[in-house]
């Protein structure tokens, strides 16, 4: 299942939720953005994939700390996930169809273990927005055109005094043609225990 339908899915399940489906708007004006209460907010995970972080690769950026350190292994082999505890959520650009064509979500936020299923001992503020846009006159066998983008920033602690900081920001985008470009960067680093 690719990234932008896993996002639209979430969000979708976020408006069901509130029930801001039943807006009407046409697709190129949107509606104004939609305030979410944060319960509402579903676990966010920043792979675009939904895979675990890389540890290495073209724009993969791991202090030393994050791989040496067992604490932080669960990083790189399970599913991670940010689950807003307090903060600000909205949607914004609803069309006709219920889609959102972007979302901002910051607050306090929990690292979640999806694989595991629990939450980590990490906490702190955290920031998610992904931003859309599809071509109204888009066809697969004519006009393509569409964009997705993402970033993601989670800097947490522990109370043993332990760190992770987490920003990435994927993105891509499919020509009129159908040519596709993707880009992203990932930089993540830990610090030990202190107590």
């Amino acid at each position: 299942m690719n990234r932008k339908l896993i996002t639209r899915l979430a969000v979708a399940g976020v408006l069901v939720s509130i029930g801001v489906l039943v807006l009407t708007t046409s697709a190129a004006l949107g509606a104004p953005a939609v305030k979410v209460p944060i319960a509402n907010v579903p676990i966010i995970i920043p792979s675009p994939d939904n895979s675990p972080l890389p540890s290495s690769g073209k724009g993969v950026d791991v202090a030393p700390a994050c791989l040496n350190i067992p604490e932080f292994g669960f990083l790189f082999t399970d599913v991670i996930g940010l689950q807003f505890d307090a903060g600000h959520a909205h949607i914004y650009r609803v069309d006709s169809s219920g889609n959102p064509g972007g979302a901002n979500v910051e607050g306090i936020a929990t690292l979640v273990d999806v694989t595991a299923a629990f939450q980590t001992q990490w906490s702190g503020m955290s920031h998610f927005w992904f931003g859309q846009n599809i071509n109204p006159n888009f066809s697969l066998t004519g006009n393509q055109q569409q964009y997705f983008g993402e970033s993601v920033s989670f800097s947490g602690s522990a109370s043993d005094g332990s760190t992770i900081q987490i920003t990435a920001n994927p993105g891509g985008n499919v020509s009129a043609s159908g040519h596709q470009n993707g880009w992203g960067h990932l930089k993540v680093t830990c610090t030990p225990p202190t107590v």
